[in-house]
This record gives C-alpha cells, structure tokens and sequence, in this order.
C-alpha cells in the first residue's frame, strides 16, 4: 500500500506496523525519523511550504517509492501537516 500523513500518523509505531509500512519518505525539515532501527527513510530536507519547487527531489523519491512497493510492503510519505504535499 502507498499512505500521505502528517508527522503525527508518522510518529506511530503501531499504525505503522498494523499498515505492514517498510519505508518512510519524509519531505520536510528538522524531522528526524523517529524509528530508524525499524524503516527505511528517505528524508528530503525541505521547507513545508506549498510554494516550494519539488523537482529536485522527484527521481529519488520515485526510486525510493518504487523500491518500498516492490518489497510487498507499505510505503508512507509523510511532511509535517500532511497537507502540502498530497495537493
């Protein structure tokens, strides 16, 4: 499965796991992954703000995103309201 949240939703460990969640992409800024020892993260330090060009970052993360789905397993973006990005 594919899941857009705020950092909230990515700050719970069991939702996470309940998701079967492998790997995390966090587009935001000063938002350490908080279970490094159980996902994989990919962390684009970014502004949380619409008005921010993504590009840059748009062939890593669809690696990223096509390596989680490709193990069978869930993948989360997430950036801190869980707004700005899923628009």
């Amino acid at each position: 499965g594919f899941w857009i949240s705020g950092v909230t939703g990515a700050s719970d460990l069991e939702k996470l796991k309940s998701a079967n969640i492998s790997h995390v992409l966090t587009m935001g800024s000063n938002m350490p992954p908080p279970f490094p020892k159980q996902f994989q993260y990919l962390c684009c330090d970014i502004l949380d703000e619409e008005r921010v060009d993504l590009r840059p970052f748009v062939r890593d993360c669809i690696r990223y995103i096509t390596d989680g789905r490709e193990t069978g397993t869930g993948v989360l973006i997430h950036c801190e309201g869980g707004i700005s990005r899923s628009g």
